[in-house]
């Protein structure tokens, strides 16, 4: 068990800038938490491999990205699990930016920050949350929080160790451009080496590409897209979305033109989406399935 527990709220400033907030909570509330974030903790930790950060790769569910000798951004490097000064108290103003929760922890050989990410439908909200009173429903009258089950990253101080599960999901927090920047330029070109692109083709996105680019190029060929549809067939279908994609020899030259090629890039991303209603395109980077 952990021999301390404290839970903050990392929340966005209205410039970006990200600052910790203290959740104060009772003993009994403070007792549980901790008992399920060890856990948790417990869970993401034991028994699984760690693997070095690259852009490229979708960790198995028994592996975990690792990044040694990491640097704490600023917000956090002061943190103490024993007084968790000089965090201030979070206050119901906060709620609507907080973007990842972290549990302040100590143990007998170590202190840790754990991580979970958070979203907005996570924050309960009177008029908007109904719960059921006898055989009558009610809704709350202050706003308040739900809790993930499960957390994403783990910080030791000892070592300065970080490992997490996605890097999509920490660097929103956690920033981690500066420990793949090398792997971006490796994902980027292993897209543009596939055998639907034409040789040569695109080699100016491989230099130093922005993380949003790195980004798109990793989930395509996470996505595996590319091998599950031809060129002729990817052509064919960009251009009922307005897409025009030149090719020769049957492969797909990337345009020189970087918002041309981010067009293509986001067609193969499927994040153009034509409205049923209107016809109208739009651009959209939700992945998830309707039920």
């Amino acid at each position: 068990m952990f021999n301390s527990f404290n839970l903050a709220a990392i929340v966005r400033g209205l410039r970006g800038s990200l600052s910790l907030a203290l959740i104060s909570m009772d003993r009994h509330l403070q007792s549980e938490l901790a008992s399920s974030w060890w856990q948790q903790y417990r869970t993401f930790t034991e028994g699984v491999d760690e693997v070095d950060i690259d852009i490229g790769y979708k960790p198995d569910a028994h592996e975990r990205f690792v990044v040694r000798d990491y640097d704490l951004p600023k917000y956090l490097q002061k943190v103490d699990s024993r007084s968790m000064l000089p965090v201030t108290t979070m206050q119901a103003g906060d709620l609507d930016n907080i973007v990842a929760l972290c549990g302040v922890v100590s143990s007998d050989d170590s202190e840790y920050l754990l991580f979970q990410k958070f979203r907005r439908p996570q924050v309960i909200k009177p008029g908007l949350t109904l719960l059921l009173q006898g055989d009558t429903y009610h809704s709350i009258e202050r706003p308040g929080l739900t809790l993930d089950r499960k957390i994403c990253a783990v910080f030791s101080r000892d070592d300065s160790k970080l490992i997490f599960s996605t890097i999509w999901l920490v660097n929103s927090f956690l920033p981690l451009v500066d420990y793949y920047t090398e792997g971006s330029i490796a994902v980027v070109n292993a897209m543009l080496g596939h055998y639907v692109f034409a040789p040569g083709s695109g080699v100016h996105l491989a230099t130093r590409p922005n993380r949003h680019l790195a980004n798109q190029c990793a989930k395509i060929v996470q996505s595996g897209i590319l091998n599950k549809k031809s060129a002729t067939e990817i052509i064919g279908g960009a251009a009922n979305y307005g897409v025009s994609i030149r090719e020769t020899d049957g492969r797909i030259v990337i345009p020189d033109d970087r918002k041309e090629a981010r067009e293509l890039l986001r067609f193969l991303n499927e994040e153009i989406y034509r409205g049923p209603l209107t016809n109208e395109l739009f651009e959209t980077n939700s992945k998830r399935r309707k039920e």
